[in-house]
């Protein structure tokens, strides 16, 4: 990975992350494997970060498709929206 890349990355930010924080990752992504997800959410975690949470969905690649099926993006957005409800009390 180029050296630019290495000072402009989240996870070097984590010490400093306070908010709710959800990693939302797919098994199958080829792009940026899950273990990027799963190294934040455990840098978040132990720079005291209470509220983390990391799912990693079987079968979904970068962009939320799934194998050889249409790309997920409500079933993405009703994930996340519940999350967001979750930590607003609705």
């Amino acid at each position: 990975m180029p050296e630019c890349y290495e000072t402009v990355q989240a996870i070097n930010c984590a010490d400093r992350i306070r908010q709710p924080v959800y990693l939302l990752h797919g098994a199958a992504d080829l792009q940026a494997p899950p273990e990027a997800s799963k190294a934040m959410a455990a840098a978040l975690q132990a720079a005291g970060n209470p509220d983390v949470t990391l799912e990693v969905l079987p079968e979904y690649g970068h962009y939320w498709e799934r194998h050889f099926k249409p790309h997920d993006f409500d079933g993405i957005a009703a994930r996340t929206i519940a999350w967001l409800n979750a930590r607003s009390g609705e």
